[in-house]
């Protein structure tokens, strides 16, 4: 069981006597996603992070909600998929709109989204082709934790640093390198199960 569901899943049952539909609620969690890289670029950390904290509660509650109501269809899971990789750029784009400013270090947020991207779908591709990988570093949930925690803190750490929201930029970087290093351990991983099948 994971860590959420005590919480999400009576919600879920909840709402599954009314006219909420999965899809629906996959559909709100965007709205907030874009609204938080919006306040992320003009340097509202802590909106930033409220906001990216509804979108991945709806996220959550979308699957929930399918399982308690038994319609999870593979157009559900399609849609939750493609709009969860929307959520998860806006914050990081927001972020290096705030940074563009500062030179170089704008580079930071848009890094770490794009090993986002990277992990995201080399786990996708692997689950299509029949790859058994070993669970990553820095999956979605790992990310969205760090990210939250870090806009919720940016404003308290170093206030008075040389760059704005030095901590912003520790955390994405960190969990950038993790990222490629999670994602090269997979490929690794693969191209291992892959010289041990005979090829069809």
């Amino acid at each position: 069981m994971r860590i959420h569901e005590p919480f999400i899943t009576p919600v879920a049952r909840r709402l599954a006597g009314g006219p909420l539909t999965p899809n629906a609620v996959t559909l709100a969690s965007v709205p907030p996603a874009l609204l938080a890289g919006v306040c992320a670029a003009l340097g509202w950390f802590e909106g930033a992070a409220l906001l990216f904290g509804l979108s991945g509660v709806l996220d959550l509650l979308d699957g929930a909600l399918a399982r308690a109501l038994a319609r999870r269809t593979d157009f559900g899971a399609l849609l939750d998929s493609s709009l969860d990789r929307v959520a998860d750029a806006c914050v990081p784009i927001g972020l290096v709109v705030y940074y563009a400013p500062h030179g170089i270090v704008a580079a930071i947020p848009a890094l770490f989204l794009l090993a986002s991207l990277w992990i995201s779908y080399i786990r996708a591709r692997a689950q299509s082709l029949g790859l058994d990988l070993p669970r990553l570093w820095m999956r979605r949930e790992d990310r969205f934790v760090a990210l939250v925690l870090a806009l919720l803190l940016a404003r308290w750490v170093a206030p008075g640093a040389a760059l704005p929201a030095p901590l912003l930029l520790w955390v994405l970087g960190i969990v950038a390198v993790l990222g490629f290093v999670a994602g090269a351990m997979a490929l690794a991983h693969a191209a291992r199960q892959a010289r041990q099948t005979p090829p069809q």
